[in-house]
């Protein structure tokens, strides 16, 4: 081994095989575009194409997304994800106050510890990658 690495080995451990790509994650492109990620669809219980109802938590950066199916929201219109896990984020962006140089942004999956009681049941926070919250 390299003498390079700095790292004293402490005895035997799996390494598992994980990347960010298996994480669940919502992107904001540059394009403007909403992005699912494949770990999202099956998160969420989505199919694509799909319709999914999308909220913003402002005091914690967080993404909100739920089946229009499983959560009511009243005078919501849900947005729509083609077959390639696409949907335009022009709404979003623009109810945000972003612009062009705030993106690409992406949301990471909260977890299931996650507990806020002004969400409905049935719905999936994802948070600011990078974001230390006001509750964390």
């Amino acid at each position: 081994m390299s003498k390079k690495n700095n790292a004293d080995p402490q005895g035997f451990a799996w390494i598992s095989y994980e990347t960010d790509v298996d994480q669940p994650y919502i992107t904001v492109d540059s394009q403007q575009r909403l992005y699912l990620s494949s770990g999202a669809c099956t998160l969420i219980g989505a199919e694509c194409p799909t319709r999914l109802l999308i909220g913003y938590d402002h005091a914690n950066m967080r993404l909100v997304v739920a089946r229009p199916d499983i959560v009511r929201a009243v005078d919501t219109k849900p947005f729509r994800f083609d077959k390639r896990r696409y949907g335009n984020a022009k709404p979003f962006i623009k109810t945000l106050g972003l612009n062009k140089n705030d993106l690409p942004l992406r949301f990471t999956y909260a977890g299931r510890d996650f507990s806020d009681a002004n969400l409905p049941d049935g719905s999936f926070a994802f948070t600011l990658s990078g974001f230390k919250g006001a509750d964390d």
